[in-house]
């Protein structure tokens, strides 16, 4: 996401976990950042910088922010923002699942606008993470691994998790492995 923020300020929307991931991508790196901020000062005969104001952040962070301060300001909700690969909130793609662990986690809902349960259709993932935070993994940063348990453990109070995987979120918290 690339938003213009005041004239020559570009700001991407990159967050902790993407910025400091294990292999980030190339459009987070500090690289990408002057070279896009050089070449949109050569093409825009002007002094452009790319900023990414967020990368100190968790999606959840930027989440209760939003919900403790921007809501209010600027009258406009996470729900009327997307971050499905396929523009749709599908529910079953990897950016709908984030996202809706970090809505929960941040004391949000679920998205009344997905089309399906990522707890459910994205079995796969959820499996995945609950095994990643189990062992520990160095992929999540301790804040990010924080926010994934935060974002589970309402979702098991919501109802939106299936029967099995509850279940392994209550074996987990009463082995303080949560």
């Amino acid at each position: 996401l690339v938003a213009l923020k005041n004239e020559g300020d570009i700001i991407l929307a990159a967050t902790e976990e993407e910025v400091r991931h294990v292999k980030p991508g190339p459009d987070k790196s500090p690289f990408f950042y002057e070279y896009c901020s050089n070449l949109f000062s050569q093409e825009y005969r002007g002094k452009f910088t790319l900023q990414t104001p967020f990368q100190q952040k968790t999606k959840t962070e930027i989440l209760v922010e939003w919900k403790n301060k921007w809501l209010q300001i600027y009258n406009l909700s996470p729900y009327d923002t997307t971050t499905c690969y396929y523009g749709t909130e599908c529910g079953t793609c990897n950016s709908c699942f984030k996202r809706s662990l970090a809505l929960l986690a941040a004391g949000f809902d679920l998205d009344p606008g997905i089309k399906s349960n990522p707890f459910v259709s994205n079995i796969e993932k959820v499996h995945v993470y609950l095994k990643r935070i189990k062992y520990r993994s160095k992929e999540f940063t301790s804040a990010v691994r924080s926010d994934i348990l935060r974002g589970f453990i309402a979702a098991k109070r919501k109802n939106l998790l299936p029967e099995l995987i509850k279940e392994e979120i209550e074996f987990l918290e009463k082995r303080d492995i949560l």
